[in-house]
């Protein structure tokens, strides 16, 4: 990404998107993140007015793009947002700001529905243990057992870590998609459909619950019979309602009269 240019190449073929590709965007580029599939978010922004300020997600393979922007009321704090990120979580992460003399800048998560907002300090007065800054020259994230760090280089005022704890309210942390007590999901990363495979000591019914990173339950599968010893069920990444979850990590929970075990599974 240039100021005024997107551009995609393997170095023989090439992809490009100027500013005049995206109706109600004014001057400049501003902040950029790959997301799965050929997907990318962009922002624009013009020095000294929020006029024109967007955020575009812009699908590369077929050229459809969807746009928000501040002039139009879109739900973000702040009158400019800068891209920084996608974790592995599927969150966007963005620095926000407004123009001077305003105080209402961070950075903040988005997943299509939801906002989470980390401001700084008012004013930029530095603030040690927090965002020192809200302008980050650079982000990087460093994946953990328990979920992710966010490293920002703020300028002018040194390194913040945001830790993210992605495991759920009474389920486990587990290292890998298999647990100590025999559940495990394959094909995992998943985009389709996965096996969840698990064990029973006696015959009888069961509880297969899927929940996402915040806790909450997506799905349940309960009062199926099963056969003692080892058994599978799949699960097409659909809600309760049959609808698809959207990417990210969730939670498999199993339990039945004696036990109960956990596995995370990547959607992508």
């Amino acid at each position: 990404m240039t100021d005024y240019e997107i551009q995609r190449t393997d170095g023989i073929n090439t992809y490009s998107r100027g500013i005049e590709d995206f109706p109600g965007s004014v001057a400049w580029f501003t902040g950029f993140a790959a997301d799965a599939n050929g997907i990318v978010w962009v922002g624009t922004w013009s020095q000294f007015t929020s006029t024109g300020s967007t955020l575009i997600r812009l699908n590369t393979n077929t050229g459809a793009f969807q746009t928000w922007s501040y002039d139009e009321g879109w739900p973000f704090p702040g009158e400019h947002v800068r891209p920084l990120t996608i974790t592995p979580d599927g969150l966007l992460w963005m620095q926000y700001d407004s123009e001077y003399p305003s105080t209402d800048a961070g950075i903040l998560w988005y997943d299509g529905e939801n906002i989470g907002i980390y401001p700084s300090s008012p004013g930029g007065i530095p603030q040690w243990g927090g965002l020192p800054n809200s302008t980050i020259s650079d982000l990087e994230v460093k994946v953990t057992d328990n979920g992710y760090e966010l490293w920002m280089s703020c300028l002018g005022r040194g390194i913040a870590v945001l830790q993210v704890i992605n495991d759920p309210v009474g389920t486990s942390h587990l290292t890998s998609s298999t647990s100590k007590t025999g559940l495990s999901a394959y094909p995992n990363p998943v985009s389709d459909k996965t096996v969840i495979r698990f064990s029973t000591c006696h015959s009888g019914a069961i509880t297969l619950s899927f929940y996402d990173m915040h806790g909450k339950k997506v799905k349940e599968i309960s009062e199926n019979i099963f056969k003692a010893g080892n058994n599978t069920l799949e699960w097409d990444l659909c809600d309760q309602s049959g609808r698809k979850v959207a990417p990210g990590i969730y939670f498999a929970r199993f339990s039945d009269t004696d036990r109960s075990a956990s596995a995370k599974i990547v959607v992508r």
